[in-house]
């Protein structure tokens, strides 16, 4: 079988340290989607996090408009009990975070538990511009959601 070439960075192996870092990344997803089945969704599309005993939306009290994290927390709720519909109704930005929240902790685990990097050697490369599109996505339908909707 053929030897195939890999780039010099692939061929070196993450650090122990590194590892474990990755898989107190898998442990921490593991633990929002957690915390997100304990609570029940606010049936008003926003407020869950108040049963967490945080204070409500700054923005909501001061301004009486949603902020672009506003549901959040609920839309993760409804997510993890597998209705989609109402999860992207609170916040649209929460099924595309948990998504990408799904396949970084995927990766972080392959990688913690193998000890080779897969796919990439540099996940902030990677990262970076998936978090930048995100904040973008999560301003624009925030915007839609906000000024041109209601």
């Amino acid at each position: 079988m053929a030897q195939v070439d890999r780039p010099q960075s692939f061929q070196q192996r993450p650090e122990f340290r590194t590892r474990i870092w990755y898989f107190l990344v898998v442990v921490l997803v593991a633990s929002v989607f957690c915390v997100a089945a304990a609570v029940v969704p606010d049936p008003r599309g926003f407020g869950t996090h108040e049963q967490l005993g945080l204070p409500p939306c700054l923005v909501m009290t001061w301004c009486n408009h949603r902020c672009p994290h506003c549901g959040m927390t609920t839309s993760f709720a409804w997510l993890v009990r597998g209705d989609f519909a109402n999860a992207w109704h609170c916040n649209s930005g929460g099924p595309v975070l948990a998504g990408m929240m799904v396949i970084t902790a995927s990766w972080c685990l392959v990688v913690s538990v193998t000890g080779r990097w897969w796919l990439t050697d540099r996940p902030f490369e990677r990262l970076i511009p998936l978090v930048l599109i995100f904040v973008g996505y999560l301003t624009v339908s925030w915007i839609i959601r906000e000024y041109l909707i209601s």
